[in-house]
């Protein structure tokens, strides 16, 4: 059976869209999937053989509805105009209009999606459950009581022998001179989900002091806050790696420091235990970490979380204790509890 996952949205979103794939590898071992995601996820995924990727630039070369028509064209094209099942976790108008227009018997979506009549398979959205646990239940309406007994995969990652080789050459001078490393990851695109730099660099002295080996990871946008942290001794990747390449410097230390976002669950498919800190979301939105022995530090005694899905630029009320509340020494004994 042809099968296809449209995963255009955050980076997070389609790492943890993966185990999608080993539920449907598993459930039929023959399937061909196309998997329809965005440059970046292009940049995560290319390593995974069992999937075709079809890159779709939502916002680039691909906008508008001339780029949905031409993405449906290639579909097409690929599967010899024969019939295929159409499941899309993303929730958006995009992916209900190309599930339609590719006129399947079988379309997938949740039920809170946008033109979410344009589904005939369709589940409730539910909150209180891992992210991957509602892709699970979306699987459910495609193939129903084969999924008996089974329940949903783990995220995954397949960093290349080259992403391996250059994350142990760029961490080899910490790797040899410690043996408990821990890897932090400061950066976060939105405001609110993001630790103050002055926790994470009190962390870090609060670290090194135990003789603890930290390299930071990151984005080209996180290089300036990164360089802000890495004193003598800590070892600043920020800037310098591929997604897959980040992975596989996480996948070599003990833990993870990070907040709510991509890292995290790139922790979670290279079974690394991350201590996440979470402010303005929560763990009921679904986006917590899966790794054994993985730690949530989070603030519970405020009625204003989650002020939003995902965070926001400033805090709606003036005060951040969501963040600002979680103190350096909270989290320090979390890590030690891990890497001890």
């Amino acid at each position: 059976m042809n099968y296809i996952i449209f995963q255009t949205a955050f980076i997070g979103d389609i790492i943890l869209s993966t185990s999608m794939i080993s539920t449907i590898m598993e459930v039929d071992p023959e399937s061909k999937i196309i998997f329809i995601t965005t440059p970046a996820g292009e940049t995560i995924l290319k390593n995974d053989i069992r999937i075709k990727i079809l890159v779709y630039d939502k916002r680039g070369k691909d906008k508008g509805f001339t780029g949905l028509i031409k993405l449906r064209a290639k579909i097409r094209k690929i599967l010899e105009n024969k019939n295929a099942v159409y499941i899309s976790p993303h929730r958006y108008v995009r992916a209900s209009v190309l599930g339609f227009l590719l006129k399947g018997k079988r379309r997938a979506g949740f039920e809170n999606s946008a033109l979410s009549f344009l589904y005939n398979r369709k589940i409730k959205y539910r909150t209180g459950i891992h992210e991957t646990e509602r892709n699970f239940e979306l699987l459910r309406t495609v193939f129903g009581s084969k999924l008996s007994g089974m329940t949903p995969a783990a995220p995954v990652l397949f960093p290349s022998d080259e992403d391996l080789s250059r994350a142990k050459y760029l961490t080899e001078p910490v790797i040899n001179k410690y043996k408990k490393i821990v890897c932090i990851a400061p950066g976060s695109v939105w405001e609110t989900k993001r630790w103050p730099a002055e926790y994470f660099s009190e962390l870090i002295h609060m670290l090194a002091e135990q003789r603890t080996g930290i390299i930071l990871i990151g984005g080209e946008e996180d290089r300036k806050l990164c360089d802000s942290l890495a004193v003598k001794g800590v070892k600043n990747l920020a800037g310098e790696l591929s997604i897959l390449e980040s992975s596989a410097v996480i996948s070599m230390t003990r833990v993870l420091v990070c907040n709510d976002s991509a890292p995290l669950h790139m922790a979670s498919a290279m079974k690394t235990p991350a201590v996440a800190i979470f402010g303005a979301t929560t763990m009921a939105l679904g986006f917590g970490p899966l790794s054994a022995g993985s730690v949530v530090i989070e603030n519970n005694t405020l009625q204003c979380r989650p002020c939003g899905k995902h965070g926001g630029r400033k805090c709606p009320e003036n005060h951040f204790e969501c963040m600002v509340g979680i103190k350096p020494e909270r989290v320090f004994q979390a890590v030690i509890k891990i890497i001890s």
